[in-house]
């Protein structure tokens, strides 16, 4: 029997030092059937040279090839023209994948006919010059809502993923990398395949690592102003998706909620309101320069302590993955968290905050 082939796709700009070692990567894996395709997207610094250096010096097949059109979404789609495999695996030039993550999601989707996409654990490593490398490992579970988890912002890496070929041809018909996107790419393309429909599989052990290494990447690159007009656009984009009936799952008031989301910055000032702690804990909070008050509960004013504690300044989704990262016992509650700040804002208690205080 013919083993499945699995495309890897590999857009590059400027890959410099992680190049090498992400190709690497793609050679080392255990599974036996792949092909390569290379899109160098107007680097300046040789990658298309290295990686035809690299890839030619092995037997898989390859192809180096160019995208004119600048851009990371533009430089995928070009390179999903060139797939031909059963299954579809992204991987950005300057990240990496562990030896057997391609063979471990294989198998498990080859397992469970009913799963369209495959995903594991992964590592985020900051590799800056001149400073020490830090690392730190996520370990998902199984997600059977990934429309909350998307719309949340729970984050996995899209090289994290092995997707079915029909899975990324629907996916390529609706644009989900959509052309004109140059931040939060992946955001986009997760949550468009989370209201699709598609059935995400956890696959333990099939690791990748992810690299923070220069301030000319997009996560650095990007000021948060510019990230967060990309999110409203995108958010926008899924509601109108939503609305629309393209849809294939149900919609909860907490994937409205998410979906319908503020995304002006906004902030907690302790000099503002002043806490008043009740019986069977409950609170009061009062703004103090008109005396509007509401009553909390536990959790609420848990968050809220901790907004006014930080004064930290940022949309709703930060501020709730925020919280739910530093605050232990709120850590599964996350559209909890949601619900709380929005209650907040609409209480008046998180004013906007102006263009100079974003931070």
């Amino acid at each position: 029997m013919t083993l499945p082939l699995v495309s890897v796709v590999i857009p590059c700009r400027n890959a410099g030092r992680m190049l090498r070692p992400a190709l690497e990567s793609v050679l080392g894996q255990t599974w036996p059937r792949l092909e390569i395709i290379f899109v160098d997207n107007n680097s300046t610094d040789g990658s298309a040279a290295v990686a035809q250096q690299v890839l030619g010096a092995d037997a898989r097949p390859f192809v180096v090839t160019e995208c004119a059109a600048q851009g990371v979404n533009h430089t995928r789609n070009f390179g999903y023209g060139l797939a031909h495999g059963d299954y579809i695996q992204w991987l950005d030039a300057d990240d990496c994948l562990d030896p057997d993550k391609i063979a471990l999601q294989v198998a498990a989707l080859d397992a469970s006919p009913a799963d369209d996409i495959a995903y594991g654990d992964w590592s985020v490593h900051w590799l800056w010059a001149g400073r020490p490398d830090r690392t730190r490992r996520h370990t998902p579970t199984q997600t059977n809502d990934q429309v909350l988890r998307t719309l949340t912002g729970i984050w996995y890496p899209p090289h994290s993923y092995l997707l079915r070929r029909s899975a990324a041809e629907l996916l390529q018909r609706v644009q989900a990398w959509w052309p004109a996107r140059g931040v939060a790419t992946d955001v986009e393309y997760s949550a468009l395949a989370a209201l699709l429909g598609l059935r995400f599989r956890y696959v333990p052990g099939a690791h990748v690592h992810y690299h923070v290494w220069s301030d000319q990447q997009l996560t650095s690159a990007i000021r948060q102003d510019e990230r967060i007009a990309s999110l409203r656009a995108i958010f926008q984009r899924l509601r109108r998706f939503a609305d629309d009936s393209r849809a294939r799952v149900t919609l909860t008031d907490a994937h409205r909620l998410l979906l319908q989301q503020d995304w002006t910055p906004a902030a907690l000032r302790r000099d503002l309101v002043t806490f008043v702690r009740l019986a069977q804990g409950r609170f009061i909070l009062r703004r103090r320069r008109d005396g509007h008050r509401i009553e909390l509960d536990r959790h609420e004013a848990m968050i809220a302590r901790w907004l006014t504690f930080t004064g930290y300044a940022a949309v709703p989704m930060h501020q709730a993955l925020a919280i739910a990262a530093d605050v232990p016992e709120l850590s599964d509650d996350t559209i909890g968290i949601f619900r709380a700040i929005d209650r907040l804002r609409r209480e008046g208690f998180l004013p906007p905050i102006d263009a100079a205080d974003k931070g």
